[in-house]
């Protein structure tokens, strides 16, 4: 129910009416219409400090959060932000927590987001993927859809960092990702998978959508020159492509399906993508 976009206009709320819980109120039913004031209280326990309570709880422990925010106030003399009131409450009035750490949220938004992102490409690491891929296959499951991956490497990537040096190999790998960014979609994503490997998840999308995704990217690569000290440099890739709900509905399989594909583009002659024609839908569901 909750996404991303309306988790965060909801914290752009609390921020806004810190200090004032009764504004908050008016401002989340102005907001979120089609939610129930016990819905958006459950979802703002749990931003503020994941604290997961029974919808049956929600309207009696908000009435008694916003109480015991003013009564805190009125002890201290001064504006308690919702946040600080939130933190005292749960941990001293009903010890939910046992040993809490407050962190500025900036901080923590940053720190996270550094374990899911290659600091040299900017995209996200193999870290992100294993995550992400489990939750798609779920989602695909569930709503019976499917989505496809495609493997990318770079072909005699090792002779580039031998002839050039590593820092020609690192400005190869910066610029494929720049280009892999230029051709996806906004709801695509683009992983350094490691080394000089990087794959492409594309939701909701069947086998023939993903060939025409690698044929996208194929060509802008191909038309693409990098310059390594005045030199011009073109670069090879080949792709394996896989896909969910056709090949295998098991992700570790699906990469291992689309590592096969890749190796027979690698036969091929490089410098073009393949698929396997195998299906692993029985062993795998």
């Amino acid at each position: 129910m909750w996404t991303e976009e309306m988790d965060k206009e909801l914290l752009d709320l609390l921020t806004q009416y810190s200090y004032a819980p009764e504004l908050l109120d008016l401002a989340v039913e102005q907001n979120f219409p089609r939610l129930t004031r016990a819905e958006v209280y459950q979802r703002i326990f749990y931003l503020l400090g994941k604290v997961q309570l029974l919808p049956s709880e929600i309207p009696l422990e908000w009435t008694a959060f916003l109480s015991y925010h003013q009564e805190l106030m009125r002890k201290l003399g001064r504006p308690v932000s919702i946040q600080v009131a939130f933190l005292d409450y749960f941990y001293e009035r009903k010890n939910y927590y046992h040993d809490p750490m407050v962190i500025e949220r900036s901080i923590y938004n940053y720190t996270r987001n550094q374990t899911f992102i290659d600091s040299l490409t900017g995209l996200y690491n193999y870290r992100f993927l294993r995550d992400f891929l489990q939750k798609e296959s779920r989602r695909a499951n569930r709503h019976g859809e499917m989505f496809s991956v495609i493997l990318i490497d770079i072909d005699d990537f090792k002779s580039i960092n031998d002839k050039f040096g590593h820092l020609a190999g690192d400005m190869v790998l910066q610029h494929t990702a720049k280009m892999m960014l230029e051709v996806l979609r906004q709801e695509d994503i683009a992983v350094r998978y490691g080394g000089d490997e990087f794959m492409i998840i594309l939701p909701e999308t069947d086998l023939e959508g993903a060939k025409r995704c690698a044929d996208r990217v194929l060509a802008l690569m191909k038309e693409s020159t990098l310059y390594v000290h005045d030199t011009p440099l073109h670069v090879s890739y080949s792709m394996g492509l896989a896909t969910f709900g056709y090949h295998s509905k098991e992700s570790l399989l699906l990469l291992e399906l689309a590592d096969r594909a890749l190796y027979e583009a690698k036969k091929a002659g490089k410098g073009c993508w393949r698929t396997t024609e195998q299906v692993y839908l029985t062993s795998s569901s």
